[in-house]
């Protein structure tokens, strides 16, 4: 588990927002969040489509990293609702999501997947373990207030006070792209949805009709 003084350097006040670890008290709420927020508005899973076999599979993903102690939460204050959460976990070699059940969600695993082997940062910078930014998610409510942002400004002093090298994101937003470019994150692979195939390998899963130029994932990758 991480130290104390590691996490002094996320926890703590910010404007109405209260930063700090995930315990296992939060686990029910934080998946619950996950579930309502990021698995209805996250753009890929949009884009799927949500349903509640979906959002049990990427929850079932979820609980086996929140154990890890990599994961935040950011609480309003005033009314002490969860306003947005950050799930982290050590990647390694052996590093796995488990079966999933849904089409959707095993759509989804297949997309992260060949996005980051697009990346292929083993090869290309000779690491096989980091830190990966695998979930931010804001409420509803809590948008466009900076949390997000300043989940990534505190994450990242905490994974370089516990010895991580590197920090990689796969980015689905036009904001969390800028925002990694922000803090000196490289684009390591990039996927246009128009190209994301379905498992007979030849289908698009998207329609064109639903896309926008905007409609692209990168792999980004940052020394710590």
């Amino acid at each position: 588990m991480p130290s104390e003084e590691s996490y002094k350097l996320i926890e703590g006040e910010w404007k109405d927002f209260r930063f700090r670890r995930v315990l296992p008290a939060d686990y029910a709420a934080v998946l619950d969040h996950v579930a309502q927020n990021f698995c209805r508005d996250e753009r890929t899973c949009s884009l799927l489509g949500w349903n509640e076999e979906f959002a049990a599979d990427v929850n079932k993903v979820v609980a086996q990293f929140l154990p890890e102690g990599l994961s935040f939460i950011a609480e309003h204050i005033p009314t002490g609702k969860i306003a947005g959460v950050r799930v982290t976990f050590h990647h390694k070699p052996d590093s796995n999501f488990g079966t999933l059940e849904s089409r959707n969600a095993q759509l989804l695993l297949k997309f992260v997947n060949e996005i980051e082997e697009l990346a292929d940062v083993t090869t290309k910078h000779g690491i096989d373990t980091w830190a990966e930014l695998f979930i931010a998610s804001t409420s509803r409510d809590f948008r466009n207030q900076g949390i997000a942002g300043e989940f990534y400004d505190r994450s990242l002093k905490f994974l370089k006070a516990e010895g991580f090298k590197h920090a990689l994101v796969v980015v689905t937003s036009p904001w969390t792209k800028q925002a990694t470019i922000k803090r000196d994150f490289k684009q390591q692979s990039r996927l246009d949805y128009e190209n994301f195939m379905d498992f007979d390998g030849k289908t698009p899963v998207f329609k064109k009709e639903d896309l926008t130029p905007q409609d692209f994932a990168m792999v980004m990758l940052r020394p710590l």
